[in-house]
């Protein structure tokens, strides 16, 4: 639970570091300080601000194909918040989504090998000092957050499926899977050819464990 927290907490600050310092970074700054300049994070404060005027009626966040989970979410924020501080709100929340997805492996491996995992703490330590993730979580977009968010889910559904072998596991990969794909569509090109490495590698596994090919019995002399 310590090293957890830890580095969670680790992973948090590199963001906000990122975040109090974004004025000497090139490319976009703060999606506050693009309002009213036709930028990306310009439109997703608009369509969020319908959401919100329309009563949850509008329709815009369904004809773009990335808005359609990051709209609402942003809607109900600054509606909950109001509109300053729901984009504090947001933007803060960029940072704790970062941060939870590079505590996952750690947190994965650890659990299914029910032990430290020294592989899993190098994974989640090279997620926190990944320059482009802390870049994409520290305040400036909130597509990409909630996109690796979804991803993370849907990877640790992934292994406790393939690990433990549960309807509800499965269920919740095809799930996530399915969510993942609506947030962003362009993810479908990995979460089609993931499912499929997933049926694969059950098959092989399965195979290995009972000694017979799927669909056909076949006998392995030892």
């Amino acid at each position: 639970m310590f090293t957890c927290l830890l580095l969670f907490t680790l992973a948090f600050l590199f963001r906000y570091s990122e975040y109090l310092n974004y004025k000497q970074l090139e490319g976009p700054l703060l999606f506050t300080s693009t309002i009213g300049a036709g930028s990306d994070q310009d439109s997703q404060t608009k369509c969020a601000q319908d959401f919100v005027l329309s009563k949850h009626t509008t329709t815009t966040y369904i004809t773009h194909p990335d808005y359609l989970i990051m709209c609402p979410y942003m809607g109900y924020v600054i509606e909950k918040f109001g509109f300053v501080k729901g984009l504090e709100f947001l933007m803060y929340s960029t940072m704790i989504m970062g941060a939870l997805v590079a505590v996952v492996p750690f947190i994965l491996l650890s659990y299914l090998h029910k032990r430290f995992s020294i592989g899993g703490l190098f994974a989640s330590l090279v997620l926190i000092v990944n320059q482009l993730l802390i870049y994409d979580s520290s305040g400036r977009f909130m597509i990409y957050p909630l996109s690796s968010l979804f991803f993370t889910f849907m990877y640790i559904f992934f292994f406790l499926a393939l690990y433990q072998k549960k309807l509800t596991w499965l269920i919740g990969l095809g799930i996530t899977a399915g969510i993942n794909g609506l947030n962003k569509p362009f993810f479908l090109f990995n979460d089609i050819p993931l499912l499929a490495l997933f049926s694969i590698i059950y098959l092989v596994s399965d195979f290995k464990r009972k000694k017979i090919f799927p669909f056909f019995n076949i006998k392995v002399s030892l």
